[in-house]
């Protein structure tokens, strides 16, 4: 996969912006505690249900102790995003399909915070396509399912850069009836 073409949408530029002026270069740059430090926010470890509590003044991740270091990395890279992005809470009077968007866009919040593309583009084992799944995963401390999703989501948005550009190239009226 060559990620050299990938272009990151709005939200992904957003993050990486904010990683690069906190000085993240390296997936070992993305710790918990830092990253959630970069924004403000507190992290809280018990046993129990990960959530996120915000307002205007303060902000907290509560994560599973219990859970695995890379599931808590997951779910931390996911929780994130409602004290950044999101106003209010879940369950509290929100429209199921409110609460059904803002889950979507945390997830793909998770994706793009937990697996930068100009982190990834440091590895160039990548070109093993054979091992990157579970060398990311291990390098990024992050679940093989999450990043299986992440390089999913990279190849198509690769493979749909490749039909735009061929889009371009074509005489209009071969596309007029």
């Amino acid at each position: 996969m060559n990620l050299g073409f990938y272009q990151p949408n709005g939200l992904e530029r957003r993050i990486e912006s904010h990683y690069r002026e906190c000085g993240f270069r390296f997936a070992s740059d993305l710790d918990v505690e830092t990253v959630a430090a970069s924004f403000g926010i507190d992290v809280r470890y018990y046993e129990g249900p990960p959530f996120a509590e915000w307002c205007e003044e303060y902000a907290v991740i509560f994560l599973n102790a219990l859970d695995s270091k890379e599931q808590r990395r997951a779910t931390f890279f996911h929780e994130i995003c409602h004290p950044l992005l999101h106003v209010g809470f879940q369950g509290r009077n929100v429209p199921k399909q409110f609460e059904y968007n803002q889950e979507r866009q945390a997830g793909r919040f998770q994706l793009y915070a937990a697996l930068p593309v100009y982190m990834l583009l440091e590895l160039e084992e990548l070109s093993n396509a054979n091992n990157a799944e579970k060398m990311i995963a291990e390098e990024f401390c992050l679940p093989r399912a999450l990043v299986a999703k992440r390089l999913e989501q990279i190849a198509a948005r690769l493979q749909q850069l490749k039909l735009d550009a061929r889009l371009r190239r074509w005489p209009r009226s071969a596309l007029l009836p």
